[in-house]
């Protein structure tokens, strides 16, 4: 069977991709039901029928983008008995790639990662967005073992704090790539700019966990 004769793909399928192009372009709140339907040749009612309302089809339009740049970019190696310094590059490499290529390429990933900030800053911000929520928690459940393996088994505020540190490198360059997506695609043209990232992000990370160790070390 040739393309040409290849059966149209089940207008579930086709109503997901037309939503994930719309969406990356319009966002939620710029994207209508009605262009979604068109570019799919599905009728509006489809919509109703296979996710309830606009709101239903976001979500499986972020959880699809969610899964797919997590098949891409896998945090297995975070997991190995490697040098923390490994493990922590390896981390920010998994969470750069995704955010950077999640879709392939980058001007695509732009997309996307405008979208994700609006579901951020809409209504209730990360408590009424479960998909968010989930990538916070993804994140949060790898860099913990990090932290501690620095710290050692610090619990309370003094991980939280220090967490929540290590992480804020991978929310800035979220917002960056965000706001100023030129400089991005312009430093992403080089070869090799995500691994020089990477190896930034955790050159910082560790001298700010060392030095948070040695303040441990000393009020003992």
């Amino acid at each position: 069977m040739t393309a040409a004769e290849a059966p149209p793909a089940p207008t579930r399928d086709r109503i997901l991709a037309a939503a994930s192009d719309v969406f990356a372009r319009e966002g939620f709140d710029g994207a209508t039901v009605r262009e979604i339907c068109a570019r799919a040749g599905a009728n509006v009612a489809a919509v109703n029928y296979y996710f309830r309302d606009k709101r239903g089809l976001y979500r499986t339009v972020l959880s699809a983008w969610q899964a797919e740049a997590e098949e891409r970019f896998p945090l297995g190696p975070c997991r190995s008995a490697a040098p923390v310094e490994e493990r922590l590059r390896d981390f920010y490499r998994a969470m750069l790639n995704r955010l950077f290529l999640g879709a392939g390429e980058p001007r695509a990933s732009h997309g996307r990662a405008r979208v994700w900030l609006g579901e951020l800053l809409r209504g209730g911000g990360m408590e009424e967005s479960p998909q968010s929520q989930e990538n916070y928690r993804v994140m949060d459940d790898w860099m913990r073992p990090l932290v501690q393996a620095v710290l050692g088994p610090v619990e309370g505020d003094r991980l939280r704090d220090a967490v929540d540190a290590s992480l804020a490198q991978v929310v800035v360059h979220f917002v960056g790539f965000v706001s100023a997506p030129q400089v991005f695609l312009a430093a992403l043209s080089r070869e090799g700019e995500i691994e020089r990232m990477a190896g930034q992000m955790t050159r910082f990370a560790l001298g700010g966990l060392r030095a948070m160790k040695e303040d441990d070390d000393a009020k003992a």
